[in-house]
């Protein structure tokens, strides 16, 4: 498929490993849209999919004691649950609707739940000895939302709105600072916003789900979940390079 298309075209360009792998794909649709792998279409971009890639690269980033930054929203808060740690995913990223008034579609919700894969995704690879974080850009305007409101066009033009969004340069900045921090400064396993490491932006859920979510999407994919026997040893404090892919 295109995921794997991507990463042997990722592994070819870059043989020696990967510093840096920032996973920014992100949609939100306006309706129930089902893929072809028969999931609805927010969760199979948003997370799904940076799922698998970030798995098959995996051993590139490895080798080279890189790190990996996934690209997450506040929203991934509202996702809360009282199921017991191993029902959380199925509840939440793997329901899928049946039209019950009390469980309709929503946008939001769908979006919600992706966020909440990405940064359970981050955590579980800190967990596995991989040096990651999650980051939040802020409000910003950006294509993300050209599904949900077509007739508006692809970005936000209500000045009521306008003025509270960030610029895709400005929301970049904390995305940027995660890539190129020193090691002994990035908080791997964290949560990063306004170019800090937050200690209560992540949601409580996201560290008794991230292994329940890596798993779901494993199966989701067919793409296993990668297990290093050791941690390569720092590179040291210089900070990563960062790889550009055209």
């Amino acid at each position: 498929g295109s995921i794997t298309r991507l990463a042997n075209s990722v592994k070819k360009q870059y043989p020696n490993g990967l510093d840096v792998l920032v996973n920014n794909a992100g949609n939100m649709m306006g309706e129930d849209y089902e893929t072809t792998n028969g999931l609805e279409k927010t969760i199979d971009v948003s997370f799904v999919g940076p799922y698998a890639l970030t798995e098959t690269l995996l051993m590139q980033v490895h080798k080279v004691d890189g790190r990996v930054i996934f690209l997450t929203s506040h929203q991934h808060r509202i996702v809360t649950t009282r199921a017991e740690p191993h029902k959380i995913i199925q509840r939440t990223i793997g329901y899928r609707h049946t039209g019950d008034d009390d469980m309709r579609y929503h946008r939001s919700r769908q979006f919600s739940q992706a966020k909440f894969g990405n940064t359970c995704h981050a955590y579980a690879l800190h967990s596995r000895g991989i040096k990651a974080c999650a980051v939040s850009p802020g409000r910003t305007n950006t294509l993300l939302r050209r599904n949900v409101f077509p007739k508006l066009g692809t970005r936000y033009h209500l000045p009521a709105v306008l003025w509270q969004l960030r610029t895709p340069e400005e929301g970049a900045q904390s995305v940027l600072h995660a890539c190129v921090v020193k090691d002994e400064d990035f908080v791997s396993g964290g949560y990063y916003f306004n170019c800090k490491a937050r200690e209560h932006g992540m949601s409580p859920f996201v560290t008794m789900a991230a292994d329940a979510a890596c798993e779901w999407a494993a199966r989701e994919s067919k793409v296993p979940v990668t297990h290093f026997s050791k941690r390569i040893p720092s590179k040291g404090s210089s900070g990563p390079k960062v790889a550009s892919l055209k």
